[in-house]
């Protein structure tokens, strides 16, 4: 008997120089330059090195004279811009060299081993690198009751390194590499703060509301030469939710009649009907169309406070998301569809179900039912990823509120103690959303996200 064994052995490295250079004259006119050169082994030693600059530049305007001496009311005032490119070598290693693959098989009965060809080689890969440019100010007016901070960035990324399978024809055989420093796609948005901090009487009190927008678009990307219209990514958005259109659900037999051709069982009655969009009579690749924007939100927002009166304080934070999507069905990677227990009854064999899949399911009694049919078998026409199982995520909570009370300083510290307070905290107490079904927070339903709890605190703080 002989025993074979296999392993693996694997070596890589990485050099960095980095330099930093600070400016700054009068207290007004400041200057940052940085710089990163990495050399890499994941590329080709005439492709292994790059170089990365970055500077920043600041002006305190509220120190010129011209300005203090004649714009009062405004303490402070800073403007900013900044421009700075960084790299990326996240791929596998030695994808630069040609490969081979260890075979075996049988030769008037004894056992030999080869070696084929393995992935094509790609020695042209060099870094991923992306630039990015950000203007703003920082003001603070009228001793503090109005504070703002604004930014404006742009960012671009280009000479991405991506896997590129599909993207030829099968024709090829698959010699070609698989990953390739190909596309480029930006990123534009602003983030804006709004603070103010006041006193009236023995109150004291602190705002913050904070909100930032950033949307991507694809610039250019390696696609099959016949990309129908309605399946180019160039322009739309990098993370975006792809499906198919539905356009409600089987009513009547003359409906069923006429539904395109599926992989899966035959459609029924309260079945999901879905939009063959090519009209090929099939419902397959082709008829995959944009859906739903990405589950990671374009908009996030927040709204914060405190205040302290003698020695009761108070303190508050709301926080949100807006202009993004949620599936209740997902499919994973480019040819598996799964349901979740979102989408389907007794999911994976369970006892029970969400309520609202069974009271708002279909049946012929309810034809104008929000859910299909129910079924105790997997309905695999009702599990495809599509607009039907697209949800609103946007959402604003309130993440925190604490209420405290500290006790005198002439009661403690007969007790010889110098500071006690009691309080109580509550999380996540509020949620206004119409995506009823999980945690609107969850990055997506699929993930084994565990939802977030509702909290109640009660504690006491002493120092002694």
């Amino acid at each position: 008997q002989s025993i074979v064994g296999n392993g693996s052995v694997g070596e890589s490295g990485r050099l960095s120089y980095v330099g930093r250079l600070n400016y700054a004259y009068d207290d007004k006119y400041l200057l940052e330059a940085a710089f990163r050169v990495d050399g890499s082994t994941k590329f080709a030693p005439n492709k292994r090195w790059g170089f990365f600059p970055s500077i920043s530049a600041g002006w305190r305007i509220s120190n010129e004279p011209f300005f203090a001496n004649n714009i009062k009311f405004i303490d402070y005032l800073k403007l900013r811009g900044s421009i700075a490119s960084l790299g990326n070598d996240a791929i596998g290693g030695w994808d630069w060299m040609p490969k081979y693959n260890l075979t075996t098989g049988a030769i008037f009965g004894s056992q030999s081993y080869g070696i084929e060809p393995g992935t094509l080689a790609n020695p042209d890969l060099t870094w991923e690198k992306c630039r990015t440019y950000n203007v703003g100010f920082e003001l603070n007016a009228w001793e503090g009751k109005l504070g703002i901070e604004f930014d404006v960035f742009y960012k671009y990324t280009y000479d991405i390194l991506r896997e590129i399978g599909g993207a030829y024809p099968a024709s090829l055989g698959g010699h070609y590499p698989t990953i390739e420093n190909s596309g480029a796609f930006d990123n534009r948005g602003f983030e804006l703060t709004l603070k103010h901090m006041n006193r009236i009487g023995q109150v004291n009190y602190n705002l913050n509301a904070n909100m930032s927008f950033a949307r991507n678009r694809i610039l250019r990307i390696t696609q099959p030469d016949n990309t129908t219209e309605w399946k180019n990514r160039l322009g739309r958005s990098v993370d975006i939710l792809w499906g198919f259109k539905s356009n409600g659900l089987y009513q009547t037999e003359e409906e069923l009649a006429m539904a395109p051709k599926t992989a899966y069982k035959d459609a029924q009655l309260g079945d999901i009907r879905y939009i063959d969009i090519n009209g090929d009579g099939w419902l397959n690749e082709d008829d995959r169309v944009e859906v739903g924007r990405s589950t990671t939100p374009e908009m996030m927002f927040a709204f914060s406070g405190d205040m302290n009166w003698k020695g009761l304080d108070f303190s508050f934070q709301f926080q949100g998301a807006a202009l993004c999507d949620k599936f209740l069905s997902h499919r994973w990677g480019n040819d598996v569809e799964d349901t979740t227990p979102l989408t389907r009854p007794w999911y994976g064999g369970w006892d029970n179900a969400p309520l609202f899949l069974v009271e708002g399911s279909w049946r012929p009694d309810n034809p104008n039912a929000d859910y299909p049919r129910l079924s105790t078998s997997p309905i695999s026409n009702n599990c495809l990823a599509s607009d039907y199982w697209k949800k609103n995520g946007a959402y604003l909570r309130l993440k925190n509120v604490t209420l405290g009370y500290t006790l005198p300083k002439k009661w403690t510290k007969k007790a010889l103690i110098e500071n006690l307070r009691f309080y109580v905290s509550g999380s996540n107490l509020l949620t206004f959303t119409e995506f009823k079904y999980l945690d609107p927070e969850s990055p997506n339903v699929i993930n084994g996200y565990y939802p977030q709890q509702r909290t109640f605190v009660f504690g006491v703080d002493v120092t002694f």
